[in-house]
């Protein structure tokens, strides 16, 4: 069993997702065996106004402290709200949990998420000694750069609190033109198809020690070549831009009707050239299936922190020598 919790909007909006249900979603549960237990934490009142996810699972912190207005993107303020209150979360967690594993799911960039989870990591290592896994989604430059230096100097600690994790990053809808809002929302929901057709505990071996990311396309159940579903999902569902990263394995999940593809070799002998990767197949057969779900999983993915790094140290050498002369003012 694995269990979700969301740390911060991005997060929570993830796991409220997770509890939606519908015809097919309710399907891949039952058929694998499993139902969804989340727990969604933020500073936010935003988080009141969720959805699906049930009250008793949402976890407001932070009121005598924000007031309920979250953060302002402070991670360090989020660091310390969830050490003096994790208890709360705690509370709901033993309540909506099994306990063998854990998802953190958070934004990276804001307070919060980038602030707690770490905090949320290590309690739950001390309490249950869990399988510890984290999808996070990486902020776009559109965002403001204090996300992308939030990113640049605490990622990394959130991405090692966790045993493997899942990218996502913003970027690469807002640079296609999307808005913030529609951006996100294309996020949580590849998110929580992703996470309804994989098999968890593939997932969790999957991830294991690594850094990936995930795509995830339904459509109908059509003769269609196998080729022409991975280029749909690379040209239009891969929100990682995997230019210049060393892409480990590819792992990929059809559910649906078998006999609706066709071309598995030409199409995985394209798919390793294209990435320069291993590939790996797998098909859930569901006879008289109206739609197929893909399900993707790229590891490898690791190197594209050290891009915020550079973005970083790129703002920096373009800035003009008068107002770095003022900031050093200031400073003093």
């Amino acid at each position: 069993m694995l269990s979700f919790i969301g740390i911060g909007g991005a997060g929570c909006a993830a796991v409220d997702a997770m509890h939606r249900q519908d015809a097919l979603s309710t399907l891949l549960s039952m058929l694998s065996h499993r139902e969804t237990r989340g727990v969604a934490c933020d500073t936010s009142e935003a988080l009141l106004s969720l959805r699906h996810i049930p009250p008793e699972c949402r976890v407001l912190i932070g009121r005598s402290r924000v007031k309920g207005h979250g953060t302002g993107g402070d991670v360090e303020l989020g660091r310390r709200i969830m050490e003096e209150e994790i208890e709360l979360l705690l509370r709901a967690v033993r309540r909506a949990s099994a306990g063998g594993a854990f998802m953190l799911l958070a934004g990276l960039g804001g307070g919060t998420g980038t602030g707690g989870t770490p905090v949320v990591a290590e309690r739950l290592r001390r309490l249950y000694s869990p399988k510890l896994f984290g999808a996070f989604v990486l902020p776009s430059r559109s965002e403001g750069m204090h996300y992308i230096r939030n990113v640049s100097r605490y990622g990394r600690e959130v991405l090692e609190s966790v045993d493997g994790c899942i990218l996502l990053e913003l970027g690469v809808l807002t640079g296609r033109g999307e808005e913030l809002a529609a951006a996100h929302r294309e996020l949580t929901e590849t998110l929580r198809g992703f996470l309804s057709t994989f098999s968890h505990t593939h997932l969790m071996r999957e991830l294991r020690g690594k850094t990936a990311s995930v795509a995830y396309l339904r459509l109908r159940a059509e003769r269609i070549p196998l080729r022409d579903v991975f280029f749909r999902m690379l040209r239009d569902r891969v929100f990682i831009d995997t230019e210049g990263l060393e892409v480990e394995k590819v792992c990929v999940l059809l559910t649906g009707e078998a006999r609706a593809v066709y071309g598995e070799s030409f199409a995985r002998k394209w798919l390793m050239e294209r990435l320069g990767a291993e590939v790996e197949v797998h098909m859930r057969d569901m006879p008289g299936s109206k739609y197929l779900s893909a399900g993707m999983i790229i590891t490898g993915v690791e190197g594209v922190m050290e891009r915020y790094a550079l973005q970083k140290e790129e703002r920096r050498k373009g800035m003009p020598e008068d107002i770095k002369s003022l900031l050093e003012d200031i400073r003093l």
